[in-house]
């Protein structure tokens, strides 16, 4: 049995899907545009995530999440710029909110400053009370400064799931963190984690699926993209990857035998060991 049968298969209680309250009418004020944008997130729908967070703020720009979940909308879509605008008027504003150092921490590590990055997310988790959050983008930031600081973390993304009410969205930013540092074992299994406790969200599915593209598994991937279209038909990222995944098993890979992939997988996953 694959290692990640059991999100395929598991349907007992444990496997409890967490998710938002699904929208009742159009957005219209601070609350319903803040819950739009979270659910435009957990389906992968980044720059509708942004445009929502905005019109939060425009209602009440003392919104600290709305704020943090910007920022972070801004960076997954690769809009440094704007996301780093975002920060600076975010900590120019509020600077006596902590949670909001952690979006400048997450850009400058996605800029490759460092040093700075590493400044920031002290500021961000230096209370007893930090969140969750912080610490992930703290997990971020050592990850970019080298793969090698992988252990490094966990112990930090440990913090963060200990401390998640949520407990779907930490293994999701703990995915996406490991494919960006070329880790797709690692992605998966914090993919597979986020898809245990929420498989109602398509992020969950997609981000499974863009680790064994990365790996080149690309059956294994052509999988969970469908199950991101299981839950959104229409989902344009996962058909694009499905397409993707159709021309490289029925090309490049008929040579190669299953048996072989997954010893390749297992081997990649020996080295992390």
């Amino acid at each position: 049995m694959d290692r990640f049968d059991f999100i395929e298969l598991d349907q007992s209680k444990k496997a409890v899907p967490q998710q938002d309250q699904p929208l009742q009418a159009r957005p219209h004020d601070g609350p319903s545009f803040y819950q739009a944008g979270r659910q435009m997130r957990a389906a992968g729908h980044f720059s509708a995530a942004v445009a929502y967070y905005e019109k939060v703020l425009g209602f009440n720009d003392q919104h600290y999440a709305a704020w943090a979940e910007l920022i972070d909308s801004l960076v997954r879509l690769g809009e440094l710029d704007r996301a780093e605008a975002k920060a600076q008027e975010a900590v120019q504003n509020y600077g006596k909110v902590r949670l909001l150092y952690a979006g400048r921490a997450l850009v400058s590590a996605h800029r490759g400053h460092i040093d700075p990055a590493y400044n920031f997310s002290d500021i961000s988790v230096d209370d007893k009370d930090a969140s969750w959050y912080a610490w992930c983008v703290r997990a971020e930031v050592a990850l970019h400064g080298s793969r090698e600081n992988r252990f490094f973390a966990a112990e930090m993304l440990e913090k963060a799931f200990e401390k998640a009410e949520s407990e779907w969205e930490p293994y999701v930013l703990a995915g996406w963190m490991h494919l960006d540092a070329n880790l797709p074992v690692l992605a998966a299994a914090y993919f597979a984690e986020a898809a245990r406790y929420n498989p109602l969200a398509p992020i969950c599915w997609l981000g499974l699926g863009d680790s064994f593209l990365q790996l080149r598994l690309y059956d294994q991937a052509r999988f969970y993209y469908q199950r991101v279209t299981e839950l959104e038909p229409n989902h344009k990222r996962a058909l694009e990857r499905q397409a993707q995944c159709c021309k490289l098993m029925y090309g490049l890979m008929r040579p190669f035998r299953p048996e072989s992939l997954y010893r390749r997988w297992k081997k990649e996953y020996d080295k992390l060991l």
